[in-house]
């Protein structure tokens, strides 16, 4: 093996390396996103018990709603998560929601940025229908802009990041 074909493959690991590294900060993301949600539904859930045990009918109640509110929570992450990973080999296009497809995306990195302690901004100004692209393709290009972001927030004071969508005439 000559030196240009040992770099090349040393190249290769160290993106690899990197977009492992990334794939775990984001896995920890999740999870900590969905972590936070079952702590309420469990909390929730003891109070609910004493208050039916108590004949406190009317706030047992509104302590369900509460937990069906986070059991909603869940399901957006589990959805934006499946609707991420949802691959084709094709470049197939299709008529898609901009704003979902950005907000699924950034639902997927919440957790990752928080743990960062990057204030995270989101406003969703335009592109509601009509986009024709590859979703699948975008989302992943999305991840990679917000993932770079926090790279390079990364020792600054001011983490701040907006995220926007908007129409541009």
């Amino acid at each position: 093996i000559n030196d240009r074909t040992r770099v090349d493959q040393l190249e290769q690991e160290v993106k690899m390396n990197s977009k492992l590294a990334t794939l775990g900060e984001l896995a920890a993301g999740i999870g900590h996103e969905i972590n936070n949600p079952v702590a309420i539904i469990k909390g929730y859930q003891d109070q609910i018990e004493k208050l039916i045990k108590h004949g406190e009918i009317h706030r047992a109640t509104e302590l369900i709603q509460r937990q069906d509110q986070a059991l909603k929570r869940i399901s957006v992450i589990v959805n934006s998560l499946q609707s991420f990973s949802y691959s084709k080999e094709t470049v197939a296009t299709n008529v898609f929601n901009g704003n979902k497809a950005v907000q699924d995306t950034v639902s997927l990195t919440k957790g990752l940025l928080s743990n960062e302690n990057i204030d995270l901004t989101c406003r969703y100004d335009g592109i509601k229908d009509g986009i024709s692209a590859n979703q699948m393709r975008l989302q992943q290009v999305l991840l990679n802009l917000i993932t770079n972001a926090k790279d390079a927030l990364q020792g600054r004071s001011d983490k701040q990041l907006t995220v926007r969508t908007f129409n541009k005439d």
